[in-house]
């Protein structure tokens, strides 16, 4: 065992009471053995008088405390107090419970002065109330008693004035007698007719004021005019009695007398409208005033004759040939076979074509001097000429270019 070291050594975990424990004796300095009997023997011991000594301590301790705490509070040192209750002083002036609970000494929070002080202030307020009420009962009563006395006197008098009024109803009554009484005490039934009822009375029908409306404007007895109407159709209506006319047509009576339609429409009919005056009448009127007119116009017209043929007999030189008739435009003028004025059918334009080059005025037209001023190649009475052309030499001819010139 010497070459193994202590801590390689295996545990035991529950010796027996003959194993040994290897202790080293220093005070022998030799290494001795105990068994683990005597070893819990002699820890038991140690341990008994160890606890012995510390129970001694302990009590000796309670005993100097106890002494130290000897006053109020050491009703409560060594034991808790019965939960959630008032606290007060025992009769040895120790601290104990009350019966009060911590919720019902709660309800002194808010408390400004003692209580009972309060209590007596409250109780002699009460006792001032109840003497003022007593009083102000009293005082009731005497009013009550002064109203009842009040209240009989209006009953009597209200008796008497319904005593009264009743013969005033009577006598109203008696003195209503007629039509009128069945509505002097109470309304008519709204928006009637009025009767006179089996009593004679004023009385509300079962005719309606808007019924009885339409009778206005009626001029005579109702009846006698319905009797009078004819019981049946037997006239011109016959025709229409049963069945519907043509619309839009215009009404005759056909040859049996009866009420037809025509083949003249309303809008046709219309055209009417205006009318001041026989239609016929007016219709021959107006074609006696067109023959009338007519007449005229013939008369007219052979007025104008006449006044033309005497226009013509007034304009019987050349020129009467357009009088009445324009000539044909653009074209020169000739005279005709009977010597009136008469169209060419040369065009202006067309003179120098048709004279071509004239190298001698006197070959074609004659000789225009001195000697010759009194009519043209034409026959047609110049004047006093005494210049022919626009030319200065020679003087008395005309060539193509004084024809140019002057068309």
């Amino acid at each position: 065992m010497a070459n193994v070291k202590i801590t390689a050594l295996t545990n035991l975990q529950s010796p027996a009471d003959a194993d040994r424990f290897i202790i080293d004796d220093i005070s022998a300095t030799e290494t001795k053995s105990v068994t683990f009997a005597n070893l819990k023997s002699q820890i038991d011991t140690i341990a008994i008088a160890n606890t012995n000594t510390v129970s001694s301590n302990v009590d000796a301790v309670e005993a100097r405390r106890v002494a130290n705490i000897a006053g109020a509070v050491s009703s409560i040192l060594t034991s808790d107090l019965t939960a959630s209750r008032a606290l007060v002083s025992g009769s040895g002036g120790k601290v104990e419970v009350s019966a009060v609970t911590s919720a019902e000494i709660a309800h002194l929070d808010g408390v400004t002065s003692a209580i009972q002080t309060q209590f007596n202030t409250i109780t002699t307020n009460i006792n001032t109330l109840d003497a003022n009420a007593d009083a102000n009962f009293a005082q009731l009563d005497a009013n009550l008693n002064v109203l009842d006395a009040n209240a009989d006197a209006i009953e009597v008098r209200r008796v008497a004035n319904v005593t009264e009024q009743t013969a005033i109803e009577a006598r109203r009554v008696a003195n209503v007698a007629g039509a009128v009484s069945s509505i002097t005490t109470s309304d008519l039934t709204a928006s009637r007719a009025l009767v006179s009822s089996d009593s004679g009375k004023v009385a509300v029908s079962d005719v309606t004021s808007a019924e009885l409306a339409h009778l206005d404007g009626v001029t005579s007895a109702i009846q006698t005019q319905i009797d009078s109407k004819q019981a049946t159709i037997t006239g011109a209506a016959t025709s229409i009695d049963d069945a519907d006319l043509t619309a839009s047509r215009a009404l005759f009576s056909d040859g049996s007398g009866k009420v037809a339609v025509s083949a003249v429409t309303s809008t046709e009919l219309a055209h009417l409208d205006g009318v001041t005056a026989a239609i016929q009448t007016q219709i021959n009127t107006l074609e006696a005033n067109a023959d009338a007119i007519e007449a005229r116009r013939v008369a007219n017209v052979t007025e104008q004759t006449a006044i033309e043929a005497r226009r013509v007999a007034n304009i019987a030189g050349a020129i009467s040939s357009v009088l009445t008739t324009n000539l044909t435009a653009d074209r020169l003028l000739t005279s005709d076979s009977s010597g009136k004025i008469s169209v060419s059918t040369l065009a202006p334009d067309d003179v120098g074509a048709s004279l071509g080059n004239l190298a001698n005025v006197n070959t074609d037209f004659g000789l225009l001097d001195s000697a010759n001023l009194s009519v043209d190649a034409f026959t047609i009475s110049i004047g006093d000429l005494t210049v022919f052309d626009c030319l200065t030499s020679p003087a008395g001819e005309v060539d193509a270019i004084d024809l140019v010139a002057l068309s």
